[in-house]
């Protein structure tokens, strides 16, 4: 049997069962996005034990990358977390089968997950490819203080953006900021300042034109995203909830299908059930995939609750 397990309602479909044969249950050219965190395949003898079995299991992966091209539509977006050589390895395989490369994105994990290692490990790689003419969006990040609350870095770089903003004002006067401010952005919560005269001649200021008059809290993303791990962590590869959401809304738009053909814990499917999207998660490992299962639809009765 194909599938050995399965539940879908609404807009959570999800699939116990090995991804190589799954994938061909889909028709042709269904999916928009495909955001995975596949097995690094690190070899023979490099873990031991439970972590082996997610992280070092071994798949066909030119042959799962041919099905997902295959079962994606014309214009889609493809995510994929590794490091490695594999990784690069992904990367060329993607690149011959049609995918074009767009961004590198770092997630910094502010923390070090290998603690015994001579170098400390305290990042992973989220590469971002798109086929057709699939656009990479405009993404704003949520304020820091709902992201990590208790890190000090973030907290030090709000300071900073709110002493640029008051010395441009002594130095300049408050109506040459104002006549620099967007004027689009009025009618948003938020108010951005154009980077061109702003920073014209201000030697020790980062050009930036995502600088909030206001707040000072909300920022463009960018390629490294600085987030911990969410504080109850079911699996031993498991993403924040912060991180996926971030991602989902660069490379995919509401009510566009989502597929995590590596579903682990269902970080991947909580984010896009947050932002609206369709999610479609297919899991090896039983017992995971009953962790991902009892995690998503309570995401989807809690949503579904605060809707009536």
């Amino acid at each position: 049997m194909v599938i050995e397990n399965s539940f879908e309602k609404g807009d959570l479909h999800l699939y116990q069962g090995n991804s190589e044969q799954i994938l061909n249950t889909f028709e042709n050219e269904f999916f928009d996005s495909i955001i995975i965190d596949p097995p690094y395949g690190y070899g023979d003898g490099a873990m031991e034990g439970k972590l082996k079995k997610v992280i070092d299991v071994d798949f066909n992966r030119r042959l799962v990358f041919e099905k997902i091209t295959e079962k994606t539509k014309k214009d889609a977006s493809f995510v994929i977390f590794g490091r490695g050589m594999n990784l690069y390895k992904d990367a060329v395989i993607l690149e011959e089968l049609g995918w074009i490369f767009k961004e590198e994105i770092v997630w910094n994990k502010m923390r070090n997950s290998q603690p015994y290692m001579k170098i400390h490990r305290t990042h992973e790689l989220a590469l971002v490819f798109m086929k057709g003419d699939k656009k990479i969006n405009e993404v704003w990040m949520r304020d820091y203080y709902e992201n990590v609350p208790n890190n000090t870095w973030y907290f030090n770089k709000l300071k900073t953006d709110y002493k640029n903003i008051i010395d441009a004002i002594m130095e300049r006067g408050i109506d040459k900021v104002l006549s620099l401010v967007h004027e689009k952005d009025w009618k948003q919560s938020t108010v951005y300042l154009k980077k061109t005269g702003f920073f014209e001649g201000k030697r020790n200021v980062v050009a930036r034109d995502d600088m909030d008059i206001y707040g000072a809290v909300k920022k463009r993303l960018k390629t490294i995203i600085n987030v911990s791990r969410d504080v109850k962590t079911l699996h031993s590869t498991q993403k924040p909830v912060y991180l996926m959401r971030c991602l989902i809304e660069l490379v995919s738009n509401e009510n566009e299908k989502i597929l995590d053909c590596f579903l682990g814990s269902g970080s991947t499917g909580v984010a896009a059930l947050e932002v609206n999207r369709q999610f479609y998660g297919i899991e090896l490992n039983s017992e995971y995939y009953e962790i991902a299962k009892k995690r998503l639809i309570e995401i989807q009765k809690n949503k579904q609750g605060a809707l009536f």
